[in-house]
């Protein structure tokens, strides 16, 4: 069953379920003759519960993926800026100040970045396990490339710049070049990851307000 026809079947269920407790509200509260009948009917109870869970999740996953919107954007915006802008400048400055730069500034970034990827992997997992389907699949992916930002960082561009704060307090060796080279590369292979996460994250809030959009039935049924 294609992707479209599940969120068709689903609309329609959550329409029906909300229909059958607003028609029961209706007769509760605007003269039905036995509420309390109304109440024991199996399908007014198995409706009550499929609404119920259904609000627990929202509830739950509502706050969750603002979390994970918030920490992959900052997570792609601080890697691209870097990328863009600095990764520039370093290019466009004696060696000697990169060197120097370069050290202090990893030495801020380093529990800055780490505590961002860890918030942009732990929230888009967490909502890997809330969803179901379609956006279970999209941010378990982001999850995974934040993960992937992580390892890109902690096993290519750590080590390299451990190597850079020794040299911007001694002599670079003959083939520094090649050694920021291999950093810039490891630098816009994370930005991309970190990207990609935060539009897997971007399209599965947006497919779900679509969803809930398509689901929502605001007008009490009328009266028979």
């Amino acid at each position: 069953m294609t992707d479209v026809k599940r969120v068709n079947k689903r609309t329609q269920k959550v329409a029906e379920t909300r229909r059958r407790i607003l028609e029961a509200a209706r007769n509760l509260f605007v003269g039905d003759d036995e509420p309390a009948a109304t109440m024991k009917r199996p399908w007014f109870r198995d409706a009550l519960a499929a609404e119920t869970e259904r609000m627990k999740t929202i509830m739950s996953v509502r706050p969750v993926t603002g979390l994970a919107l918030l920490s992959t954007g900052l997570l792609a915006g601080a890697f691209g800026y870097g990328a863009v802008n600095v990764q520039t400048t370093f290019n466009a400055v004696p060696l000697d100040v990169r060197l120097t730069f370069h050290s202090a500034l990893m030495q801020m970034n380093g529990p800055v970045m780490q505590t961002t990827m860890a918030l942009a992997a732990l929230s888009s997992l967490a909502l890997a396990v809330l969803t179901r389907r379609t956006p279970r699949f999209l941010a378990g992916a982001a999850g995974a490339l934040a993960v992937a930002s992580f390892l890109i960082t902690r096993f290519g561009n750590v080590p390299i710049n451990g190597q850079i704060k020794v040299w911007a307090v001694t002599t670079p060796p003959a083939d520094y070049a090649a050694t920021l080279q291999r950093w810039e590369m490891f630098n816009v292979a994370r930005t991309l990851t970190a990207l990609a996460a935060f539009v897997l994250i971007i399209t599965l809030a947006l497919r779900t307000t679509r969803v809930r959009q398509a689901g929502h039935q605001p007008e009490l049924p009328a009266r028979a």
